[in-house]
């Protein structure tokens, strides 16, 4: 991990903590695999299947994760996943924004979030909840900014 990853690290802990508590309503601390893919995902990182199976293996207790190996998985993902990932996931965006450079519809994000990823994939509720949470307009459209 290079200095810059550790700097993010350190300074994404605390939002880490605080995601994991809201996944771990019960404080039982562990979350589930799914529910550790979704803050993985809303931080940008999107493992793939090998990397997925990688890191189950590595940090899971019975399909569950620490805070602890939250913050490991996280390391690790930012060391796996290099900077044009983001460009590339912008890419994956753009074929959905055919109308205007700062907006994606709803549907088409619902359906990317719920369709494409292999494990990465959202559930229905998920993916509701996360698009409510980032706002729709009147035309049923999402602005980018709020997204990335």
């Amino acid at each position: 991990m290079n200095s810059s990853q550790g700097v993010l690290l350190r300074d994404s802990k605390p939002e880490l903590k605080q995601c994991f508590q809201l996944l771990d309503p019960k404080n039982t601390g562990f979350l589930s695999w799914t529910n550790t893919l979704v803050i993985l995902n809303a931080y940008g990182r999107f493992p793939t299947m090998e990397q997925t199976e990688l890191l189950q293996k590595h940090y899971t207790t019975h399909g569950n994760v620490t805070v602890k190996n939250l913050y490991k998985i996280f390391a690790e993902m930012m060391e796996m996943q290099t900077p044009t990932d983001e460009v590339m996931i912008q890419e994956a965006f753009s074929v959905y924004d055919y109308s205007n450079p700062n907006y994606i519809m709803a549907k088409d994000l619902f359906h990317i979030i719920t369709r494409v990823g292999g494990n990465s994939r959202l559930t229905t509720q998920e993916a509701t909840e996360l698009i409510s949470e980032i706002g729709v307009d009147s035309k049923g459209r999402l602005k980018k900014s709020r997204i990335w």
